[in-house]
């Protein structure tokens, strides 16, 4: 099976306040004060994705930032590429993280939920890596992310890369150190790397001291938590 689709079509002018938008992988669409005025000045100057449905009306596939600001800018019409409809979720999907990647990136939270999109389509993380042009490595690490429950939370809500989310993952049970991980992330994160590994050190030492307190108890000792006098 060839996973290659070549997108083609034609360009329209339509209103903005007519087009619906389609599902997109970015959970949000943020538009500043300072787009909009651009937009208003200048326009929508390269096209919005998006293909016409049987009612003649349009959805948009990718651009939803563009149409949301012509609207708010009062652009009577915006440039549309129009292609064939395809409902396939999975063609949908890499279709909007390719365009959003060539335009304005995705964050690494925008990125693993997509991955899970696809995931949840069948496709294998080999597949997802071939079609976004991703690492399989990364893909994975995504993966496991967004199936952590505080990760995937902190991924997006602070915006962590995919790698600080993934290290908080090791750190599961424990809320104080990833609490303490996630400011560093958010503050200082120049310094993520060393409360990580000051943070690993300190687990393994701990776990040392549970190992060799078990050890000593199995032997019949008593273990004291503070002097008898």
């Amino acid at each position: 099976m060839n996973d290659t689709t070549t997108v083609t079509g034609s360009i329209e002018h339509l209103d903005p306040h007519t087009l619906t938008i389609e599902t997109n992988v970015r959970p949000s669409a943020p538009i500043t004060p300072a787009f909009i005025q651009s937009i208003k000045e200048n326009g929508v100057l390269t096209p919005v994705l998006g293909h016409r449905n049987d009612d003649r009306t349009v959805t948009v596939r990718a651009g939803q930032r563009r149409v949301f600001a012509a609207r708010e800018a009062g652009l009577t019409t915006i440039p549309v590429y129009l292609v064939d409809a395809d409902e396939v979720a999975a063609e949908r999907i890499v279709q909007q993280m390719v365009e959003n990647d060539q335009r304005e990136a995705l964050t690494d939270g925008d990125r693993a939920a997509a991955f899970q999109q696809l995931a949840f389509e069948g496709l294998s993380v080999t597949a997802i890596a071939r079609r976004t042009g991703t690492k399989p490595k990364e893909v994975k690490t995504a993966l496991e992310v967004v199936e952590n429950q505080v990760a995937a939370s902190a991924i997006q809500e602070h915006q962590l890369t995919l790698d600080q989310a993934a290290v908080l993952i090791e750190f599961d049970g424990d809320d104080e150190i990833r609490a303490d991980l996630i400011k560093v992330a958010t503050t200082d994160p120049a310094q993520f790397a060393h409360a990580a590994q000051r943070a690993r050190d300190e687990k393994a030492r701990a776990k040392t001291k549970t190992d060799a307190e078990a050890d000593l108890v199995g032997r019949g000792y008593l273990i004291l938590d503070s002097d008898p006098g």
